[in-house]
């Protein structure tokens, strides 16, 4: 980037930090193309584009908070590494997150183990391993997700706005897999 763009950038993210929505706008416009492929590259890191939309909406908070955050006085480092920077944590933040509740599967909901026992055996976990290859092998790869997603504490209406789906088919899906399981797991239980 020239100095003179870099000090118009210094200019604007001061009066963005004041208040100034036109120079936030401004900034925004310019820093488009790093919200996109930053969020683009977490998606596809996580081999799911649907979260795209998502992590671009966290990229813009990111940002914002960068702008109000960023010492103008400074010499040190450029706006735009600093802008790069915070969008990278809160980026990494998102998808450890997601990670996290993807892969959390409440047994106990199941009816499969006790929640009360706080010693998991090793049979325990490759009963969990089973079931988990079970109920994947079970479901639809869109009932699924559907599930992971049910599974981490959505909404199926927070489910159907991730999905771009329509919360009425969701709740639809929601019950089938339900059914599904519940008839696959009195066949195997019994």
């Amino acid at each position: 980037m020239e100095q003179h763009e870099q000090k118009n950038h210094i200019l604007l993210v001061a009066a963005a930090a004041n208040g100034d929505q036109n120079a936030y706008e401004a900034l925004l416009k310019a820093y488009a193309p790093l919200l996109d492929s930053m969020s683009a590259a977490f998606a596809e890191a996580l081999c799911d584009t649907d979260c795209r939309d998502d992590l671009r909406q966290e990229a813009c908070i990111a940002f914002c908070r960068a702008v109000e955050t960023f010492d103008c006085n400074q010499k040190e480092v450029q706006f735009g590494l600093y802008a790069k920077a915070c969008i990278r944590n809160r980026l990494i933040s998102c998808v450890r997150s997601m990670r996290k509740q993807e892969i959390s599967l409440p047994l106990e909901e199941l009816g499969v183990c006790d929640a009360k026992d706080p010693l998991v055996s090793l049979v325990e976990k490759e009963d969990y391993r089973e079931l988990s290859r079970r109920i994947e092998a079970i479901l639809s790869p869109y009932e699924n997700r559907v599930w992971w997603l049910y599974l981490s504490g959505l909404t199926a209406g927070n489910i159907a706005t991730r999905l771009q789906k329509d919360e009425r088919s969701i709740q639809n899906a929601i019950y089938r897999i339900r059914k599904k399981l519940r008839s696959s797991l009195t066949v195997h239980s019994s």
